[in-house]
């Protein structure tokens, strides 16, 4: 093999291992209600945080429990999701702008008077992996 023909495939081979797909598995529990839709947004950068997924869905709640995998390039995510009970397709909010649907976010992040950060929520995909998110609710007293 001549060195131009080696040079050649190695750099093939450092191009597909870039691409390298892997499963990413969300497993989320805590939902309200069966007949509630489970809006899950996928995002790789701090500017795209919340605005732009690079992967989304809409899922139709099943149990209290749901998983759902997809299959991804390798590296850094962030999860935000919400249980859309009202079948609108938005978070909606109450006072002050508190949500009132249950929400989550990758590392089971609790914003502190907000929304978490990326930094906060990202974690990264190098191997085959299982993300938990448990749901959580504002409770506001006098609200239902």
């Amino acid at each position: 093999m001549t060195k131009k023909i080696l040079i050649i495939l190695l750099m093939l081979i450092s191009v597909s291992s870039s691409f390298a797909q892997k499963k990413l598995t969300i497993v989320v529990d805590g939902m309200k209600s069966a007949n509630s839709t489970l809006l899950i947004g996928l995002y790789n950068s701090d500017s795209t945080f919340l605005k732009t997924p690079v992967w989304s869905d809409a899922v139709k709640v099943a149990g209290e429990s749901q998983e759902i995998t997809t299959v991804l390039p390798e590296g850094t995510y962030a999860i935000s999701l919400f249980e859309d009970v009202n079948g609108n397709y938005k978070l909606d909010t109450g006072a002050m702008g508190i949500p009132v649907e249950k929400f989550g976010f990758s590392n089971n992040v609790r914003g502190q008077m907000g929304v978490p950060t990326f930094e906060q929520c990202k974690f990264i995909l190098k191997d085959d992996q299982v993300v938990r998110i448990h749901l959580m609710e504002i409770k506001i007293p006098g609200q239902n």
